[in-house]
């Protein structure tokens, strides 16, 4: 820090700059990935956008705040997804004061979450974290024959994604007689945990699936 130089939050005349907008992203993601290291915030879901939205908060001109809060979201939408981010669209919809992004992020949620109807949300696996759940896509044809299962885990790093990376794999599958599903499991960015948490979700969600396979 003392190295550094000391870049202000204070000015927004800064955010017409396209290096300051990029310096911004970066200061964020970065401090926030540092913090979740020496000060873990293992009880706060979507940890990682969870202290980004803290940070940004404790910008002292509005204009740079509002702009930090709808970079986080998008950002968020884009890697997080939909699902489970009630509580961070809450705090989005209350401190941010841009009414027109306020209201075009808080669409682009609705309009996510309505294209992703039609398939079934199902709790695999209760860990210290919560319920993690697969989504399952079932085939419309009901022949009674045996058919195929098939299991998507999304990729990030182990450190962000969402299982709505494979939906269009899974209706894909679906359309072809194939049982699929998409799996939620534990993530650095969401519940700071680590990849073997994640490589025992995994394990547990194939066993769910075949726990399945008569009724399937």
């Amino acid at each position: 820090h003392d190295a550094a130089p000391r870049v202000p939050f204070d000015d927004a005349r800064l955010l017409a700059g396209d290096a300051y907008r990029a310096f911004l992203a970066v200061y964020l993601d970065m401090q926030a990935k540092h913090d979740l290291e020496v000060q873990p915030h293992a009880a706060t879901d979507f940890c990682f956008t969870m202290r980004k939205m803290e940070l940004a908060l404790a910008f002292p001109d509005a204009q740079i705040r509002d702009y930090a809060l709808c970079l986080i979201m998008r950002e968020h939408l884009r890697t997080f997804g939909t699902y489970g981010c009630e509580p961070l669209a809450a705090l989005f919809r209350a401190r941010c004061t841009d009414a027109a992004q306020r209201a075009e992020l808080l669409g682009q949620i609705d309009e996510a979450r309505r294209a992703n109807a039609g398939h079934k949300v199902l709790a695999y696996r209760d860990t210290a974290r919560g319920v993690l759940n697969a989504h399952v896509f079932m085939p419309a044809a009901t022949s009674g024959a045996a058919r195929p299962a098939i299991c998507f885990l999304f990729g990030g790093g182990w450190y962000d994604g969402t299982p709505e990376q494979f939906f269009p794999f899974c209706r894909f599958f679906a359309a072809r007689g194939f049982v699929a599903a998409s799996f939620e499991y534990r993530i650095k960015g969401r519940s700071n945990d680590t990849p073997l948490d994640g490589l025992h979700d995994a394990r547990a969600a194939v066993r769910w699936l075949r726990a399945h396979a008569e009724e399937w």
